[in-house]
């Protein structure tokens, strides 16, 4: 089903596309109007015009969301994200960023992003849990956290891995989200390579973990 843009305006446009006759184009439907509501547009065959259509799609497609309500799951997955690593910074900080909570620190992520949505830690709390009701429980969160680089938290609901004494390499699909970003993005990762410090045993342990199915892997340098 067709999902329509929130624009200022009369008149709503939506994007359509039909990958197995290779269509695409964009339909102008009017805000207000009778159901089912007119709607009147253009299509294209691959990037080459084919013509002008008209249709009547129902008017539930239409029923606006409250403003405080996020449009996409990759909002909240987003924030579930910003959270998981604000809270493994904490625990790398061992409590020098005493005051400044985890929740505190997506808030002021968001406002000096000029994102919505976060005004307060309940907001931060409600959405994270929308989120990770979205990702389920990942087979391994892989966060990392270099120095002068934003941080990155993969959420793997498929993994494949080959741990060595010295590195790990992680490929699979599940969710990733960039510090800085607003939304989270899904789809399948390339094999990721983590340098792994020289701890005795640190290998062994990985791969433990590894084989419960739901494993967490740090790494901040």
């Amino acid at each position: 089903m067709p999902t329509v843009p929130r624009k200022k305006g009369l008149i709503d446009t939506i994007r359509f596309d039909i990958p197995d006759f290779e269509l695409h184009g964009d339909l102008m439907v009017p805000r207000a109007g009778p159901d089912p509501r007119p709607a009147t547009g253009f299509f294209f065959h691959r990037d080459r015009y084919v013509g002008l259509c008209s249709t009547k799609l129902p008017a539930e497609l239409f029923n606006r969301r409250p403003a405080h309500r996020p449009a996409r799951p990759e909002r909240d997955v987003a924030v579930f994200a910003a959270l998981t690593l604000f809270e493994e910074r904490a625990k790398e900080s061992r409590g020098k960023l005493r005051g400044d909570s985890p929740k505190n620190r997506v808030v002021q992520l968001w406002k000096a992003r000029g994102y919505r949505g976060l005004n307060d830690e309940s907001h931060v709390r409600t959405r994270a849990e929308i989120g990770l009701k979205h990702v389920g429980r990942p087979q391994l969160r892989l966060i990392l956290g270099y120095k002068n680089c934003p941080g990155l938290v993969f959420l793997y609901q498929s993994v494949r891995h080959i741990v060595y004494d010295d590195c790990a390499l992680f490929a699979g699909s599940g969710w990733v989200w960039k510090e800085g970003l607003e939304v989270a993005g899904f789809g399948q990762f390339k094999p990721i390579k983590v340098t792994l410090p020289a701890i005795p045993g640190l290998a062994k342990a990985i791969r433990d973990e590894l084989q419960t199915g739901h494993a967490k892997f740090e790494y901040f340098e």
